[in-house]
């Protein structure tokens, strides 16, 4: 056989050993790749809230592929007591879009429950999210080691209805899917819950018309919650509409917890006017809205909140303002927290309240809380149990600093 002959099968042999010395280079490469990209992420992850940290952790995940999935799932496992919902979901979610099995597999096989649970939640809610309603209600009916009936299930309920609401389904529709999967323990917070989501995803509209389906549907506590979801989201910037849309709905007659809300809400922006609004509201709901907008606006603004009250506090309003009062000033403005102490009408809970205030003040400043004593209208059986207060925290001064409000006196 000659050499020219010999010469194109040694041109076919060098080729592949060349492809196959450029394949192990690259899977050299690959592998070192993975390496480096591991090594990175276990540093980044060690101080996870540095903003550089955190920018480089979201790459990671972003690039998330077969390639180098597992090094990263190593990487995330060996951590994950450490790690918190923004820190691992994101892995979660990125390795979902390529093998939802594995994904699951892996996460049910963290070790910690909780997490484990969440990320269950977390894949609930993208399937929901994305029409693939089948596949979300059978990882509802999923038996997951250790878990909890009552919370646990609650948790991958709300999922579940939350990606509805994100996947643009109907509020008819989700109202029926809460009433089939209906949980009265945990209806409330779910309530809440949605109607947030729908003014997140689909604006303030949606939510007060989901608001208003769950209101009628399901019973007032659950309509409370639902009004609450709506307060907390429109009243901070329209709370005058968000007022006028309460008292036009007809089931708000035991929407407490969704006034005391709004009132608290609008009272950051304009006091008088929740004041007010409070005021005109049944005796059922008027001692808490009232009393979570005089609050607020106390501490936000004690001296104008305080100077406020001394000019126009309605008498009918004492049994519930005053503790707010004095609550609220008793280590800012002592003087002005005593004045309201003293001012309640029962008597052992006027002594009670005011000692509240002086063991505090006494602590710091006696000059100044004494001169109030000597000065104030107090009867002689108050005068001597406050003598005998201040004889005690002259004794125990420790016990002025560490007193403990009365409030449930």
């Amino acid at each position: 056989m000659s050499l020219s002959s010999l010469w194109p099968r040694r041109l076919l042999v060098l080729g592949v050993s060349m492809l196959a010395g450029f394949a192990s280079s690259q899977a050299l490469n690959a592998t070192r790749t993975s390496q480096t990209q591991r090594l990175q992420l276990e540093s980044a992850l060690l101080q996870p809230n540095l903003p550089e940290n955190r920018s480089h952790i979201l790459e990671v995940f972003a690039s998330l592929d077969e390639s180098n999935v597992d090094s990263v799932a190593r990487t995330v496992s060996d951590q994950i007591y450490w790690l918190n919902d923004c820190e691992y979901l994101p892995f979660l979610q990125a390795w979902l879009r390529f093998d939802r099995e594995a994904a699951l597999d892996h996460a049910l096989a963290w070790g910690e429950r909780s997490k484990s649970l969440r990320a269950v939640a977390e894949t609930i809610f993208l399937d929901a999210a994305d029409g693939r309603t089948q596949d979300a209600l059978e990882l509802l009916s999923l038996e997951i080691p250790g878990k909890e009936r009552g919370g646990d299930d609650a948790l991958l309920r709300s999922a579940y209805l939350r990606g509805l609401v994100v996947g643009g389904t109907s509020a008819e529709e989700v109202v029926e899917e809460l009433e089939r999967l209906n949980d009265p323990a945990t209806l409330p917070r779910t309530a809440r819950e949605l109607v947030n989501d729908v003014a997140g995803f689909r604006g303030i509209e949606s939510a007060m018309e989901l608001a208003s389906q769950l209101a009628g549907r399901f019973g007032s506590r659950v309509a409370d919650a639902a009004l609450t979801g709506i307060v907390e989201v429109v009243a901070i910037d329209e709370p005058a509409r968000v007022q006028l849309w309460l008292d036009e709905h007809p089931n708000t007659i035991d929407a407490t917890s969704a006034k005391s809300e709004l009132a608290m809400i609008w009272s950051e922006s304009d006091p008088h006017a929740a004041l007010a609004w409070s005021l005109t509201l049944s005796p059922a709901l008027r001692s808490r809205a009232f009393s979570a907008a005089l609050g607020s606006w106390l501490q936000r603004d004690a001296e104008t909140a305080a100077q406020w009250a001394r000019q126009n506090l309605p008498e009918e309003t004492h049994a519930f303002a005053l503790p707010v009062l004095v609550r609220k000033l008793r280590l800012l403005l002592p003087q002005e927290a005593a004045y309201w102490a003293n001012q309640i009408a029962d008597p052992r809970r006027r002594i009670s309240r005011l000692l509240d205030v002086l063991y505090p003040w006494w602590n710091q400043d006696a000059e100044a809380a004494d001169r109030w004593v000597a000065n104030a209208e107090l009867s002689a059986s108050m005068r001597e149990e406050v003598d005998a207060a201040r004889d005690f925290s002259r004794r125990r001064p420790s016990r002025a600093a560490g007193t403990e409000s009365h409030e449930g006196t």
